[in-house]
């Protein structure tokens, strides 16, 4: 054989070896999202309850979506309430999945604010493999039953 035919050759396995790195690679996004919120199903706000709500989701790296929130009420103090659960934003691009912690402080005047951090562990399609974390801050005015938070945070898919 000669030296330019196994000069080909190494190059080519070079570049079969490289590929399927490549197809792996994952890359770190900025996440800043606006969550709309609104409560499906509540039990009530007592340690145990639990709640259901859904909305929809706008902003960086997914576009428009839409989310689902399962929690259940940790502790109730007249500090505020404090809930743990998932929350799942389905994309057209595949679900991502996280676990959620949510301190909400009701308003004297009505409606509440709320802050939370989640750490995201993973979903379907395009995330099936996506792990970060985010935090969010929110409110809910008086006689609204929606709740808008702002999320930032990152990702990796």
């Amino acid at each position: 054989m000669s030296k330019r035919t196994i000069a080909v050759i190494a190059a080519m396995l070079a570049l079969a070896g490289i590929a399927p790195l490549a197809e792996g690679a994952t890359t770190t996004h900025q996440l800043k999202l606006t969550v709309k919120d609104v409560t499906i199903d509540a039990q009530g706000d007592q340690p145990g309850d639990t709640q259901t709500t859904a909305g929809l989701v706008s902003g960086s790296p997914v576009g428009h979506a839409v989310e689902s929130i399962n929690d259940k009420v940790t502790s109730a103090t007249n500090n505020g309430i404090a809930l743990a659960g998932t929350i799942t934003i389905y994309t057209s691009r595949g679900k991502i999945t996280a676990t959620l912690n949510i301190k909400v402080i009701p308003k004297t005047t009505g409606g509440a604010t709320g802050t939370g951090s989640a750490n995201i562990q993973g979903g379907t399609g395009t995330y099936s493999h996506a792990r970060g974390s985010f935090t969010f801050n929110g409110t809910e005015k008086p006689n609204s039953p929606l709740f808008v938070s702002h999320t930032t945070g990152t990702i990796t898919y």
